[in-house]
């Protein structure tokens, strides 16, 4: 998994984060580590993770896929906030 495999390249012993965030310019996003999708609309989407809530803003979001503790988002992509 992605995380396992930061946490081999920058040497880290324990997880340093419970989740994975890659945004791909403006239009596509990937989380892994997630729990739930705790709110969905076009323009935000929240997704319950171990220890946070991770929020993704946005127009026209779409959640393209979910399962398996990843998720994937497509829409303008505007912002992330940990809350």
């Amino acid at each position: 998994m992605f995380l396992d495999e930061l946490n081999k390249k920058l040497n880290l012993t324990e997880c340093a984060s419970d989740f994975a965030l890659c945004v791909y310019g403006k239009s596509k996003a990937a989380v892994e580590g997630i729990k739930t999708v705790s709110y969905l609309s076009e323009s935000e989407i929240r997704f319950k993770t171990k220890h946070n809530i991770l929020s993704i803003k946005g127009e026209k979001l779409r959640l393209s896929e979910a399962g398996g503790g990843v998720a994937y988002v497509s829409g303008e992509v505007k912002s992330f906030e940990i809350v």
